[in-house]
């Protein structure tokens, strides 16, 4: 049975109310100490940082294979004129900050897949230092290294690494808030301030769940200051985060758009139950189903781990009958203050959700992944026994390292097959239709310009998806008009090639029907060229072709 204690840091000299960082203080005329700091690297340091730059290298395997939907959305927005990317993203539903760092990364290294990905492997690198402070503010070098190893062998990390979204950038955007927040109550100098506004502010212009992030900061401040009435710290800290919210002024026009036109039809409302299913998402466990089954079993155990050491955090108490020291006590708090932001985040999100559905994605979860692996990596230091602490975090880092692998070989989509199929057969002039209009982007990337492309419901581009009134102009849409229109289009001389796959959503069997349909207008249907195969990819699809009529 597990034994555990807690850490002292002998430099922590005060309570801090919560959300204090219960490491070592920066003070100025501290020679000794920074002395301290400056010291030759330990062994067991300069290990852990060979094994994080090792482990970290997992990020760049994947970077060249094929873009998903998401992915070749955000590249196509990216690649737009600055000034219409604003107009692609009132339909996209999505916040400016990534798309705009993309668009100048892309002008810089070029736009195609290795580029375009590789901006999400660097952010996400450069979030494992920033993660590596943050541990040590909490309990010294132990929680550091197990909390840089926890990101740098994460397969939720590692995947969000490897694609070209915003995911990347929200790990490292919430590891600089926790720096800039804990900064701010540790001694709240207008400077710190202003810089924790703006890492509120970036946050919220890189994906809207920040909002619930920092509600829910905002809401543990409260209480901290309800404990401690003209704490300055939490006043400060509560004012820059408050005054983050001005970076949002410009986009708002757009962000009410969206609010009130877009959605997320394709998926399932949030639910309070994700929060019970946390661990298997940051171990990503169902990225197993569709690529990597024999990384299920280790996901698991991971999933396991992360949540009882997460909880040995969180739920800690005293055991011994003296009074608890001071240092035990701030960092008592801090665990429970992470995970009260854990829990605030999701809550408030599935709350939001049921007044306005909007689907729920384990990606989404990036917005709390720091604060979950600092309270992850508290949990490892608590363990007594520097031989069980060692060899518990080791099987953090293996299981870690065994589901970020999966990341090496994983195609994400059926894309590549999809051109290759119509890459040997289709002729300049042939109509590539598809249902529903998610599965053309990364398609259209891929294929021959002399193919004719149409996509069900229409107003979207092969490019980009119009989520405007989505779920509306699916309902309108007709499975037996689009069919006409697109033998109509081939006409007598050219083939109709139909890629598409039901279960999207709000388009129940709609894309089979047009299948149906085609196969009654156009007599002459081929067996499947392409097979959707659920378990190989994450985004899978048929392709039919139809040949005129004799």
């Amino acid at each position: 049975m597990l034994q555990y204690r807690v850490p002292m840091p002998s430099a922590i000299e005060r309570a801090p109310a919560a959300l204090r960082r219960g490491g070592a203080r920066f003070r100025r005329g501290a020679p000794a100490t920074l002395r301290g700091r400056l010291a030759p690297v330990s062994p067991p340091a300069l290990a852990g940082g060979v094994a994080v730059a090792a482990m970290a290298g997992f990020f760049f395997f994947n970077v060249n294979a094929q873009l998903w939907l998401d992915e070749a959305l955000s590249v196509n927005i990216a690649q737009l004129p600055l000034t219409e990317i604003p107009g692609a993203l009132r339909q996209d539903n999505s916040a400016p900050l990534h798309y705009l760092l993309l668009h100048f990364w892309m002008e810089l290294f070029g736009e195609g897949n290795f580029a375009a990905r590789s901006l999400s492997g660097v952010v996400v690198l450069a979030s494992i230092p920033a993660v590596w402070l943050a541990g040590r503010r909490i309990g010294g070098d132990w929680a550091a290294w197990t909390a840089a190893l926890l990101v740098a062998t994460s397969p939720f990390a590692g995947l969000y690494a490897t694609q070209a979204r915003m995911y990347g950038l929200l790990i490292l955007l919430t590891a600089l808030g926790y720096l800039a927040l804990t900064a701010v109550l540790d001694r709240p100098t207008p400077g710190r301030v202003v810089l924790l506004g703006l890492v509120s502010g970036l946050l919220m212009l890189t994906h809207y769940w920040a909002f619930y992030l920092l509600a829910a900061v905002f809401a543990v401040l409260v209480v901290s200051l309800i404990r401690s009435p003209g704490s300055r710290g939490v006043l400060s800290a509560t004012a820059g985060i408050a005054g983050g919210a001005v970076l949002m002024l410009p986009w708002l026009p757009v962000f009410l758009f969206q609010l009130t036109n877009t959605g997320t039809p394709w998926g399932n409302p949030s639910e309070y139950r994700f929060l019970l299913d946390i661990g298997e998402y940051f171990a990503d466990t169902n990225r197993a189903r569709w690529h990597l089954t024999a990384a299920a079993t280790p996901g698991r155990i991971l999933a396991v781990l992360l949540v009882v050491l997460a909880a040995l955090a969180a739920l800690r108490t005293r055991f011994a009958a003296e009074p608890e020291s001071v240092e035990a006590a701030a960092s008592r708090r801090h665990s429970m203050s992470l995970a009260a932001v854990i829990l605030g985040t999701v809550v408030l999100a599935a709350t939001a959700s049921k007044l306005n559905p909007v689907s729920f994605e384990s990606r989404y979860l990036a917005v709390v992944f720091v604060p979950f692996v600092l309270l992850v990596a508290t949990g490892a230091s608590l363990v007594a026994g520097r031989w069980l602490r060692l060899g518990l975090t080791a099987a953090l880092v293996v299981l870690g390292a065994i589901g970020s692998a999966a990341n090496i070989d994983a195609e994400r989509s059926h894309a590549p097959e999809i051109a290759a199929a119509l890459a040997r057969s289709a002729q300049p002039g042939d109509v590539v239709a598809y249902c529903p209009d998610q599965l053309a982007p990364p398609v259209d990337r891929l294929i021959d310009p002399g193919l004719r492309q149409v996509t069900f419901p229409a107003e979207s581009t092969p490019q980009r998806v119009n989520w405007v009134d989505y779920a509306a102009r699916i309902q309108a849409g007709d499975p037996a008009a689009f069919a006409q229109k697109v033998d109509r289009m081939a006409g007598s001389g050219h083939d109709v090639w139909l890629v598409w796959a039901d279960g999207y959503g709000a388009f129940g069997d709609r894309c089979g029907s047009i299948a149906r349909e085609l196969g009654s207008v156009r007599p002459r249907p081929e067996q499947p060229i392409v097979l959707s195969r659920a378990t190989n990819y994450f985004e899978p699809s048929n392709v039919m072709r139809f040949r005129p009529r004799s």
